[in-house]
């Protein structure tokens, strides 16, 4: 049995929440916010069981979290476990996850939207197109964009994340958006990224659950991570939804397909 002991601290203008593992020799996984987001952030482990999930599935067998989980997070962390393994039995392997604390589900009773924002056109376009209120059903209040350093761009690269959190906040200045910086080591955690990357967009968000009641980011057309993930405005971006069960009605040609398409990409690198 593995052991996730969760901690919560400030540090050097930061406030740092991470997670120590004693499995696969995998470093102590945090992520950084800005003090001035404290009151901002939940207090649930939501965020970790997101983060985790593949590096849990990767090593296999029973897993405890010391910390408060919302019960619907936990239901589907079982789904989304099962799927993947019926998809890559030779990577991932089952998994079970027991919670010190299961929580009923929590929802801020408000229509705040928080977004993840990288700068580029689908960020922009779905940052802009909500917090102009130009769908004409689903009306958000976009509060925050969040912009995540140590996902796309390394933790080596300080320049080239300064630069382009520059770029991103003129463009979230212009709107009335605040855009706050993440900064996260997950990738020390030596995975495979292309499968990974949204569970990390996901957990990112998740962290602002305590007060914002959408976390919405853009998906990668081809990610089956994202195609397990609903939106119900369906256009192209990432809903963190709790792992939607609807994921889990898709047919078996779907996951077929999504495992020969993996298969012939990882046949040519």
């Amino acid at each position: 049995m593995h052991h996730i002991s969760l901690q919560t601290y400030a540090e050097n203008g930061k406030i740092v929440k991470e997670a120590k593992l004693d499995f696969g020799g995998l470093p102590t996984l945090w992520f950084k916010f800005p003090e001035s987001e404290k009151d901002n952030l939940t207090d649930r482990a939501d965020p970790f069981v997101h983060a985790l999930i593949f590096p849990m599935m990767k090593e296999g067998g029973e897993f405890v979290l010391d910390g408060k989980v919302s019960r619907s997070v936990l239901d589907n962390f079982v789904m989304f476990c099962r799927l993947w393994n019926i998809w890559f039995p030779e990577i991932y392997k089952p998994v079970t996850l027991t919670a010190e604390v299961v929580a009923d589900d929590y929802r801020p009773d408000n229509r705040k939207m928080i977004t993840a924002f990288s700068g580029g056109l689908d960020a922009a376009y779905t940052t802009y197109k909500y917090k102009k209120g130009l769908d004409s059903h689903f009306k958000y209040d976009v509060e925050a964009a969040v912009m995540i350093w140590g996902a796309d761009i390394p933790l080596t690269d300080k320049e080239s994340f300064d630069a382009a959190f520059a770029h991103a906040k003129k463009m979230t200045d212009d709107i009335d958006v605040r855009l706050i910086p993440v900064v996260t080591n997950y990738r020390e955690q030596k995975g495979n990224w292309s499968y990974e990357y949204g569970s990390v967009v996901v957990a990112c968000l998740e962290f602002f659950f305590q007060k914002i009641f959408l976390r919405r980011g853009k998906r990668r057309q081809h990610s089956p991570f994202c195609a397990a993930l609903g939106d119900e405005s369906g256009n192209r971006s990432l809903s963190c939804k709790r792992y939607l069960p609807f994921c889990f009605r898709r047919t078996r040609t779907f996951a077929y397909r999504a495992r020969r398409f993996y298969q012939r990409l990882e046949s040519r690198t």
